[in-house]
């Protein structure tokens, strides 16, 4: 939820990476859009689009704490499985009957897992105290994490914590 800050450098190689493929990967699908049709590239766009005003071009107050959050990428990469699940369904319709059969078995082995690891991410949101103590097992030095940790520990009337749970926040 609260990710560290880290160095924005210009000259680091890997950073120039992930902008070339945000070029390239649009290119590329400009490029073979009379191959594979326009849907790769129209999922690809709706991902720049939605995804653009959060991309930190503009200063948000939450960037302040953080230059991400996976929360603004969940309408974006809806473009994304629109793409990938229309190219599965494709390619199973050319199957024949027994590995579509498998096929299917397979997505519905991979939808039961992703049901279950989301059931059990469930639990970090049980309550104030459990979320906050998540982001910081993550990003120990996010102050604000600490403060709210603090608010709620107060609230639950664990008095001794939230005060240690204030002090570190003061230091940082």
């Amino acid at each position: 939820m609260i990710y560290p800050h880290w160095d924005v450098d210009a000259s680091d190689f890997v950073s120039w990476v992930f902008l070339s493929g945000a070029v390239a990967v649009p290119a590329v699908l400009w490029a073979l859009r009379r191959r594979i049709g326009t849907g790769p590239l129209a999922g690809a766009a709706y991902f720049a689009v939605t995804l653009a005003p959060v991309l930190g071009f503009v200063d948000y107050g939450f960037m302040q704490f953080s230059f991400v959050a996976d929360r603004y990428q969940y309408l974006a990469g809806l473009g994304v499985l629109a793409v990938l699940v229309a190219a599965l369904a494709h390619a199973a319709g050319r199957l024949e009957n027994w590995p579509r059969k498998a096929l299917h078995a397979g997505g519905a082995v991979i939808l039961a897992v992703l049901a279950v690891k989301t059931w059990s991410q469930t639990e970090v949101y049980r309550d104030q105290t459990t979320f906050f103590e998540h982001i910081l097992s993550f990003n120990p030095n996010a102050r604000d994490a600490q403060l709210n940790l603090a608010d709620a520990l107060v609230g639950s009337g664990r008095f001794d914590e939230a005060v240690a749970a204030a002090r570190i926040a003061i230091e940082q």
